[in-house]
Parts: structure tokens; sequence; C-alpha cells
């Protein structure tokens, strides 16, 4: 390898000579200003004429995989408004954080790591989910810098199987486990009832709830009750919406909460505590909510042998395990909602502006129609289509004897009156 070679005091000379494959010779002989500037040009000349471009990864070597993930914790993290999302993000940082190379530098990182990572996840029986998600971070992270930070680094997650993902929950609630589950909510705590009702009745998530702020209802009044909508400022795909109270029983239970002496209004204006804060500062947290959830599940099935939180698919059908509460989750009432609520719609992209999703393919995950059901309802539409079809076939039958009677008739005498 050429070295540079010094003719003043800031003047350093490279010569490169190279004989090429097909015989010929290339000479490269320029001057700098500086030992490392040479260096750098010989590194980057030898290259070229080797047919092998250099490409110079200093700044790579030093710097590790953790300070990647600070970087991208403080630059893009931080931008993100508080709420869940960014919590999640945060917290999946940290997992990556922990890995036995996150000191290594970025040079380093290779995708078998991640695929070891990932198989020490799935053994523990982690969540595909719970797996998947920290890698589609991970991955982002290194798009982000190789296209907007100039680093170059291969994405070491790109090719990595994620781990499959089971088949989507299909829940269905019976009007007497609703019963049950809904006495059991109102054992609290408080927030517990309203919450559920809430969720049942508009298929919000659980931190569009938890959010509601009273400046959010917006009620009118009608002869058939009352309707209206709630207004969702930042959602979690980012974007806000209004969800409309499509069923009355939806608005009748938003002017109770309004003027329900057990919901006090509070300076901050959420209906259930600040979704920021502990619950020992006046917060009201996910963890909270969901663990409230859980234990008032356990309670109903304790309570009551007819009461079975199930699947809707009759083959996967089970009874209820007082002893694993997941079998209905917080979240399983935004599948039942969505599936009551989507007859009230036009077609499925009108029940994803309620519901938030920004996919259909998404939404279909929370439509969970029985098979039963949708029989019923296909029947339905067979029949009144064969009877739109019946009553235009007899109102044709009727214009064309009204015209045959119109020409039969003698034409009327026409007398011009001057």
């Amino acid at each position: 390898m050429p070295k540079p070679i010094k003719r003043g005091p800031a003047s350093y000379q490279i010569k490169v000579r190279r004989q090429l494959p097909d015989g010929s010779v290339t000479n490269i002989n320029k001057t700098f200003d500086t030992y490392e500037e040479a260096q750098k040009a010989i590194d980057v000349a030898v290259g070229k004429v080797s047919g092998d471009e250099h490409v110079d990864k200093r700044i790579e070597r030093g710097t590790s995989f953790n300070d990647l993930l600070e970087r991208y914790r403080d630059n893009e993290t931080a931008k993100r408004p508080d709420g869940h999302p960014k919590d999640n993000e945060l917290s999946m940082i940290r997992k990556w954080q922990r890995v036995d190379w996150a000191l290594w530098p970025l040079t380093s990182i290779e995708s078998s790591m991640i695929a070891e990572w990932r198989d020490e996840r799935v053994d523990e029986g982690q969540a595909p989910t719970t797996i998947g998600n920290p890698m589609n971070l991970l991955s982002k992270i290194f798009r982000v810098a190789k296209a907007e930070w100039g680093l170059k680094v291969e994405n070491p997650v790109s090719g990595v199987a994620r781990p499959e993902k089971p088949d989507p929950r299909e829940v269905e609630l019976r009007v007497r486990e609703e019963e049950i589950l809904l006495r059991e909510c109102g054992k609290g705590p408080w927030q517990l009832l309203w919450c559920a009702r809430i969720a049942l009745l508009t298929g919000m998530r659980a931190g569009e709830i938890r959010r509601i702020q009273r400046k959010h209802i917006h009620l009118e009044e009608s002869e058939l009750g009352a309707y209206g909508y709630v207004h969702l400022p930042r959602t979690k795909n980012g974007t806000k919406r209004d969800v409309p109270l499509v069923r009355p029983e939806a608005g009748e239970l938003f002017r109770e909460i309004i003027e329900s002496p057990d919901i006090p209004a509070r300076a901050d204006g959420f209906l259930f505590g600040d979704p920021t804060k502990l619950g020992s500062e006046g917060g009201y947290t996910a963890t909270m909510l969901t663990a409230a959830f859980a234990d008032a599940v356990t309670r109903a099935a304790k309570s009551d042998p007819g009461f079975k939180a199930r699947h809707a698919n009759p083959e996967a059908e089970k009874d209820f395990d007082p002893e694993d509460p997941t079998n209905l989750t917080y979240h399983d009432l935004r599948h039942v909602a969505l599936t009551r609520l989507a007859p009230y719609h036009r077609d499925a992209l009108d029940l994803a502006k309620t519901s938030g999703h920004k996919t259909i393919a998404m939404l279909s995950i929370y439509f969970n129609e029985g098979k039963g059901e949708r029989a019923k309802r296909l029947r339905q539409a067979a029949l009144d289509h064969d009877e739109l079809m019946q009553l235009r076939a007899e109102k044709a039958a009727r214009q064309v004897a009204e015209v045959a009677k119109l020409k039969g008739k003698p034409k009327p005498n026409l007398t011009l009156v001057t």
C-alpha cells in the first residue's frame, strides 16, 4: 500500500500506479494539505483502480450499537407526542440496549445476532408481536441511520423472518355473558364500568377512552334521544378522529357520564384521570385498566357457571378457565363492538372511519361475525333481492298493460279554438 510523501510543511503527495487486467497502467498523482487527507485519497484510489470502491467506515467502527439507539431515541422518538405509542417505542429501545452486544461497533452487528435474539424469545414463549415489533423498530432505526444520517451500515434485520403470528382472535360476547361481566366491572374501581360500557358501544381503543376529556364530548338532543360524537385529538395512528355515537345507547351513555355525580369534573378535564400519570398522582394508566378488567373477568367466571369467554369459531370454542383470565381481554371488547356496529355502516370503508383503522385488512381482524349470523344476513339479503326483483317485474307488467290499453283507445278529437 503506498504511503503519503511529505513535500513540505503542509504538503503531502500521493502516487498510485497500478497495472490493470488488460495490461494498461493507471497513474494517480495528487497533493494534499494534511496527511489524513492524503491517506484517505490513497485508500479511495487503490480501491478504484482495483475495481473495488473503497468505503471509509471509521465513523461506523467508532459508533456502538447503543450509540445508534440513543441517537434515534433523542432525535426521533423524542419528537413523538406523549402517550402509549411513545412509551412503547422507548420500552423497545431499552430492550435492545440490554443485549450483550449493545457496546459493539455497528460494523460488527450481523443478521445472525438478530435471529439468535428472536429465537431466544420464541423459546421463552413470548408472543409473536412482542418479538416482531422490536425487530420492526430496529429495522426502521437502521434505515434512518443510512438514509438520513449518512451512516454506511447495512440493515441487519432485513431478511430475518419474524415469528409467525397466530390466527386473529375471534370474540363473541352473548347478552347473558355481557350482563355478568358488566355486573362484575361495577364492583370497581369506579372507572372500570364506564370504560367497559364505552368500549362495547363505540369500539374505541383503551388509550383513546382513557384520554377522553369533557370538552371532547359533543351531544345533541332529538326525539329519539341523545346523539353526537366524541372527538379524539390524537389516536394510536397519530391522527385525530371523530367517533360517531351510532347506537342510541351510546348517546345516552355519554349524557349519563356528563350528568353523573360519580364522575366529578376535574381541573385537567379528563373523565377518568390523567392518562400520563400514575394512580397515586391522580392518573389512570393502561395497566390500571387492563388489570382491573382481568380481575372482573375472573370474578365473573367464578361467580356464575354460565359465564363463558370463548371464540366465535365453534371448532375453537372452549369453556372459560378461571385461572386464565386472558381468555377475554379488555381489547376484546373492541372486537365485539365493531362487529355489532358493522350493520350501522354503509360499507367497510365507512366502518374504518369509525374504528380508526388505516387498512381494511386490519379492520377485518376485528370484525368477528359468527358463521350463523353471516349465513342469516346473506340469506336475508337474497330474500330482499328476490322481493325487489319481484316488485320490479310487477311494476313492469303494469306499465306494459297500461301502454296496451292506451294503444286500444281511439284518438281524441281535437278542435282548434280561435
